[in-house]
């Protein structure tokens, strides 16, 4: 069967059965919404550094030096520190846009392309760059910076506010789960993307997810540890494992809808997972 569809304004036409022609057409869809999103994206970012500029965020200075009113305790290890402080500015039309500082001081970690180390914050800023290059949803970095001095390796990152829950704090309110079945669909399927890119997100708890539950829009925040894993199989059962653990405020039904991709892909993921959290119930 022939069939027609139209796309970037042009009518195009597909030599093969419907249900490939639907698959097909739906990828490239998602394709082509996803990178209209990321241009939107790309311009959001210029305003923003625009706007903290016009602040006098200007140097490394400017922001390692700004007031330590921090939103949680500092976190001192790997003989260092590191803490999130809150930027917000109030614009002319009476708006006010929110951004979250991220210093860090002699927090190394170590790879085959840092042998010598890293602070695990540069580990992040390389991991999201990547990410984005293969459209997979992140905390937006706008700015960063790295340094040595006096001896102390030093480096801030700036990130833009999230519009959004988190799936922790969603899941602790006691919700109605079958009124976002929907977004939890579309978790599954960015995630799924994430490990089939080899991506271990390293640290994939609930609480490092973000959810608006309006766009649909998802987004992983904290990824210092994340690392490219050659096998997929390697990196979901590692985010999965870690994900289940924290998960028990998640009824067996959302984690059935998270877990559908991998029974077809990596059937052998989630029986490993299965015998491990024989409590759970994660197959359909």
């Amino acid at each position: 069967m022939l069939r027609y569809h139209s796309l970037f304004g042009g009518r195009y036409k597909l030599s093969c059965g419907p249900g490939v022609a639907s698959a097909l057409l739906s990828f490239l869809e998602i394709v082509l919404q996803d990178r209209q999103t990321a241009a939107v994206a790309v311009n959001g970012r210029d305003r923003s550094l625009d706007i903290l500029r016009d602040a006098g965020y200007l140097t490394f200075e400017d922001y390692w030096n700004s007031p330590r009113e921090f939103v949680d305790d500092v976190n001192y290890r790997r003989n260092g520190w590191s803490a999130v402080s809150l930027i917000e500015l109030e614009l002319g039309d009476g708006s006010k846009r929110r951004y979250y500082l991220k210093r860090q001081e002699n927090q190394i970690r170590y790879s085959l392309r840092h042998p010598l180390g890293a602070l695990t914050y540069q580990f992040e800023v390389e991991a999201v760059a990547q990410m984005a290059r293969q459209l997979i949803s992140c905390v937006s970095v706008l700015d960063y910076g790295f340094r040595r001095n006096d001896g102390k390796r030093q480096g801030y990152v700036v990130t833009e506010a999230i519009d959004g829950e988190c799936l922790k704090d969603f899941a602790n309110s006691e919700p109605d789960w079958s009124s976002v079945s929907e977004q939890m669909s579309s978790l599954s399927k960015q995630l799924f993307r994430m490990h089939a890119n080899g991506w271990q997100h390293g640290a994939l708890y609930p609480v490092h997810i973000f959810m608006n539950w309006q766009s649909g829009q998802i987004t992983y925040i904290d990824l210092e540890r994340a690392r490219r894993r050659r096998k997929p199989e390697l990196a979901a059962e590692a985010d999965l494992y870690q994900f289940l653990k924290r998960s028990k405020n998640i009824p067996d039904s959302v984690l059935q809808i998270i877990f559908e991709p991998y029974q077809n892909s990596y059937p052998a993921v989630v029986q490993s997972l299965a015998k491990r959290f024989p409590e759970r119930k994660l197959l359909k």
